[in-house]
């Protein structure tokens, strides 16, 4: 019996240090003063992708190794790297750093935000009194998806087998719901296929709260095409 509880203490303490590391993660968002092209390295780890403004989540506290190289392409595609920056950046937990490199100096300037502040309900009105009505308030986020809801439907994503079932499923669930820029990120790496992915990034514009942040979502894609197509697209709405 003894054993028994002692084999619960472990597995609950175990689950609560996994939570709580969890919990400590935080997002880095990298960008140059004049929105050209850039690559990132994060302590020695170069990230398979390039855009205007590359996102990193899931970074653990402390000191990280950055490099941020201006990305050069070629027409007939491709391109290389140039290195623009390199240095040292502290990451605290439950944050949204955001950086930005100066081309003609190489330096680089940071403003660290809690992710609740970074990432506010933008299409709400500016009126202090929506404050003094709790019940209200948790009314009109009720359909805000969490973090909660996101792991749950990922689970149910990775039963599907094909980007076709994927889609349907996440549309299915999301028609309803409101999200944000940062949640759409996550769930285009749920989709294999870019074409796939360009789908659900414009179908999701309508229902994004930061939508003044959604083109951060361009270096997601890989082709020129795709990522031409998605600005056009969120250009005309």
């Amino acid at each position: 019996m003894n054993r028994l509880f002692y084999t619960l203490l472990l597995v609950i303490t175990a689950l609560g240090t996994a939570v709580a590391q969890y919990s400590q993660r935080s997002v880095l968002e990298i960008r140059m003063n004049d929105h050209e092209p850039i690559v990132v390295s994060v302590d020695g780890r170069y990230y398979n992708k390039h855009g205007r403004t590359i996102t990193i989540g899931n970074l653990p506290k402390g000191w990280h190794d950055l490099r941020v190289y201006e990305y050069l392409e070629y027409r007939k595609g491709g391109g290389r790297a140039k290195l623009l920056y390199t240095g040292r950046i502290r990451i605290e937990p439950g944050t949204v750093t955001a950086c930005v490199v100066d081309r003609q100096t190489g330096r680089m300037r940071t403003r660290t935000m809690d992710i609740e502040d970074a990432y506010l309900d933008y299409d709400q009105p500016d009126n202090d009194d929506r404050y003094k009505d709790d019940n209200n308030r948790r009314d009109r986020n009720s359909n805000i998806l969490n973090n909660t809801d996101l792991n749950e439907l990922k689970a149910r994503v990775e039963d599907r087998i094909t980007d076709t079932e994927k889609l349907e499923l996440m549309k299915s669930v999301l028609e309803k719901r409101r999200y944000y820029s940062v949640q759409v990120r996550t769930m285009m790496e749920w989709l294999a296929f870019e074409s796939s992915k360009l789908d659900f990034a414009k179908w999701s514009y309508d229902r994004a709260l930061d939508k003044q942040d959604y083109w951060k979502l361009e270096d997601v894609f890989t082709f020129s095409s795709s990522k031409d197509e998605f600005n056009q697209y969120i250009s005309s709405r």
